[in-house]
């Protein structure tokens, strides 16, 4: 009875041990799908990673570019998916800006018909996939393509337009939700308060002659009449104090620390 009772036991534990095996296969499996699951969620693309990775695979000094990466953006996204399809558009204007730097070579005459024409294509081709805050964006835009800013490093916009584009694009800045279209928008308000502070280099704020243009003091004195509570104005306040005081070395280090903290 003895040996029975052993054997009994040693079958029973070999069926434990068994058991306790499966159960660590089941568990090591389970554990591998798990893995391979997660992995594969990780590296899942989203349309707008596809459209980026399709992007970067062109050539940025190829205008045919811009009509492949149209195509694939039609062919990416869906006109439903406004989140996504904003974040599309973005990484579109930024391939488009690339070509349009990289592009040196044409002529003058193409570059300004090129420049008419692009406000009409990105209307016709993205606003029926964009929100309402990026057609916004967008018309914005395109108005001051259309309207122009500066040629040949010379403004040759009148100072009030200069003074509301700079307002336009601080508020709009502040009002986005969108951390990507806030980031853009922002980069637009850092780059006319740039110019509105110092000029560019055939029209300077303040000339080699250290005198301030007249043009930025109508500017300046304008932006303080009509937007004496903006941030523009809050920015620029000692700087316009300083030029009204005739104190044109001054002002021009306090340009200087005003562009270092943008």
């Amino acid at each position: 009875m003895k040996i029975k009772f052993a054997t009994i036991n040693i079958t029973v534990l070999f069926i434990l041990i068994s058991c306790q095996n499966d159960n660590r296969n089941n568990t090591n499996t389970n554990s591998e799908n798990t893995d391979t699951t997660s992995i594969s969620n990780d590296y899942t693309l989203t349309k707008v990673d596809q459209f980026e990775d399709y992007l970067l695979a062109l050539d940025t000094t190829d205008i045919n570019g811009i009509t492949k990466a149209t195509n694939k953006f039609v062919e990416i996204f869906s006109k439903d998916d406004s989140i996504q399809n904003d974040e599309g558009i973005l990484k579109f204007l930024t391939y488009h800006e690339k070509v349009e730097l990289n592009r040196n070579e044409r002529t003058t005459d193409d570059r300004k018909n090129y420049t008419k024409s692009y406000p009409a294509y990105i209307a016709q081709t993205f606003y029926e996939y964009a929100s309402p805050t990026m057609e916004i964006y967008l018309r914005q835009l395109a108005k001051e393509n259309s309207e122009g800013f500066a040629d040949d490093e010379a403004i040759g916009i009148p100072f009030e337009t200069f003074v509301q584009r700079t307002i336009w694009w601080e508020d709009f800045s502040q009002s986005v939700t969108s951390k990507s279209l806030q980031a853009e928008a922002y980069k637009q308000y850092k780059t006319y308060l740039l110019f509105l502070t110092i000029g560019m280099s055939n029209t300077p704020a303040i000339n080699h002659e250290n005198k301030v243009e007249e043009y930025f003091i109508n500017a300046y004195a304008y932006l303080e009449e009509v937007y004496p509570t903006s941030e523009t104005y809050i920015t620029l306040k000692a700087y316009i104090e300083l030029i009204k005081r005739n104190k044109i070395p001054e002002a021009k280090e306090m340009s200087l620390k005003i562009i270092k903290k943008q």
